[in-house]
């Protein structure tokens, strides 16, 4: 950082120095944080920072996010003297395998992640891909700190996973002992096959030995894979799904989403979009900021099942379902001033249990290139069993209740006319991971609300089907008593999603002094920025 020092006097205004430049990272898992704004600093783009924090995450958060797995990004490069704008969906979802049977075993998923860094890196990066790789492979081999994160995740199925003899060489001491926070854990396996990925690429980890390997070990776990899966895989470049929002008077600002079968984000936009029609969360009374928000969400997840097929696609048209008109039908179904049963508005809404297994981060350059990624195992730890010789936590089949890309869906928002990214964010949390991020962003863009405030506001959660509002314990008796009043059915839980995000209320790269960067409390994750002074 460059920073200006500035004499004044008792009878002076201090004169600030001018910020110059503004990048930043945001994520639930520290060490992968730190080594993102490491990239950062020595002048790597935000798909440069992303690579190098993915492969940390693989070694330090394999229960979310390990070779095995699949994700979501958003990728935003502005305009520039040598560079059109592109905002663009990287999809590299796990699917199932071609022999994959719900009755084997432990039917796993074909990986994603390494074909889908492998894509974001080759087009938007500007380091070398060996140097990006090598920080992940260092701390596999010579070991990374347990981190309170995940052995949050490590204790939900600490049980199953230690049946794994290849989990337990990863996890347990010499004499067996449990992890603690602290503990140094040494995954050379995994550092061998991100060796490979280093030098050779990731083409090696699709085709040739080390997959016939891969295919081999997984199937001696009970897993499902073949040469034909990973041979056949390949990552998706979509176009984003996007609506005006915030009520610009020139329309300028376009929210943009991942589209199905990232189905989070019609949900998330729905949610958006309903929020920002109701005019609440300007509205002096809290309660029914609380309370629009509870409707909106029941809404957006109801209406979910309408246009949602069994493969996470749509009936309709993208360009539809984030029209202004569906919105306004979204917005008048039944009455704004009470809550309506679920049963009444949507009869034949299902139960659908979303798994909250995931991990996700945002980043921005100093240019002003952003990347906003969220990762999944289909489950906690995937099938819970490490293939043999490789270190990779294989994930689980995306076949099955509430597994896949149904809770992803990552977004940003950008001036369109001046090509200026405005916010990008990320969340998990299952099922609340709509709700969360539509909240504190729409607290955040809609009202201008502080970052910081609109992270830490206590949340609400309805999800249509079980008919119950959700909330957290910063939610006052006042606005408990409201909303019981309104004919929400209450229940207390500890915490509603998790979020990342970054925001600049009057755009980057043009105004790096208006941007934030912030993770969630509710997590153990960290936010890290570069600010650049003259």
């Amino acid at each position: 950082m460059v920073f200006a020092v500035v004499g004044c006097s008792a009878y002076d205004d201090p004169v600030l120095p001018e910020v110059k430049s503004f990048s930043g990272v945001s994520g639930d898992e520290p060490r992968s944080v730190i080594e993102a704004r490491r990239v950062l600093k020595r002048g790597g783009t935000a798909a440069d920072a992303a690579t190098a924090m993915y492969f940390v995450l693989s070694v330090n958060l394999p229960s979310a996010a390990s070779l095995g797995g699949g994700g979501v990004c958003l990728v935003f490069r502005p305009k520039s003297k040598k560079e059109a704008e592109s905002i663009e969906v990287l999809e590299f979802f796990t699917k199932a395998s071609i022999d994959n049977s719900l009755n084997s075993v432990r039917p796993s998923a074909v990986p994603g992640n390494p074909m889908g860094i492998y894509a974001l890196h080759s087009r938007y990066g500007r380091l070398q891909w060996g140097e990006l790789v090598i920080a992940g492979e260092r701390l596999a081999r010579f070991g990374s700190e347990m981190s309170s994160v995940l052995l949050r995740d490590y204790k939900v199925v600490e049980n199953a996973l230690l049946e794994d003899k290849e989990s337990q060489k990863i996890f347990l001491g010499k004499n067996m002992e449990k992890p603690r926070v602290g503990d140094v854990l040494v995954q050379t396996d995994l550092a061998n096959s991100l060796s490979l990925i280093r030098s050779k690429g990731v083409k090696y980890f699709y085709g040739g030995e080390f997959a016939e390997r891969l295919v081999r070990q997984v199937r001696k776990i009970g897993g499902t894979l073949s040469l034909e899966d990973l041979s056949s895989y390949k990552p998706r470049w979509v176009n984003t799904v996007s609506m005006y929002f915030g009520g610009d008077f020139f329309r300028k600002h376009r929210a943009h989403f991942a589209p199905p079968p990232a189905t989070s984000g019609i949900v998330r936009a729905h949610i958006l979009g309903m929020l920002e029609r109701s005019g609440s969360l300007t509205d002096s009374q809290k309660e029914n900021a609380y309370h629009q928000m509870l409707r909106s969400s029941q809404i957006a997840f109801g209406n979910r099942n309408k246009w949602m097929k069994p493969d996470f696609t749509s009936n309709f048209s993208e360009k539809i379902l984030l029209s202004e008109n569906y919105i306004d039908e979204l917005w008048n179904i039944g009455n704004g001033l009470k809550h309506i049963p679920t049963k009444t508005l949507f009869p034949s809404s299902p139960a659908r249990p979303e798994n909250p297994s995931a991990t996700s981060f945002v980043i921005v350059d100093k240019w002003g290139m952003s990347v906003s990624c969220e990762f999944t195992m289909n489950n906690n730890f995937g099938i819970g069993r490490v293939a043999p010789g490789t270190g990779i936590m294989m994930a689980a089949t995306p076949l099955g209740v509430g597994r896949g890309s149904l809770s992803l869906g990552p977004m940003m928002i950008i001036n369109q006319h001046s090509s200026q990214l405005l916010l990008a964010a990320s969340s998990s949390g299952g099922v609340a991971s709509a709700t969360s991020l539509a909240w504190v962003v729409a607290n955040t863009y809609l009202t201008k609300e502080e970052l910081r405030k609109s992270m830490n506001k206590a949340r609400v959660h309805h999800s249509a089907v079980p008919d119950k509002a959700y909330f957290e314990s910063g939610v006052g008796k006042n606005i408990k008593s409201s909303l019981q009043q309104k004919g929400h059915y209450l229940a207390s839980t500890n915490s509603i999603g998790k979020v990342n995000i970054i925001y600049c209320s009057d755009g980057l790269p043009r105004a790096p002094e208006t941007c934030d960067v912030q993770t969630d409390s509710r997590g153990d994750g960290m936010s890290l920025s570069i600010i650049e002074q003259d």
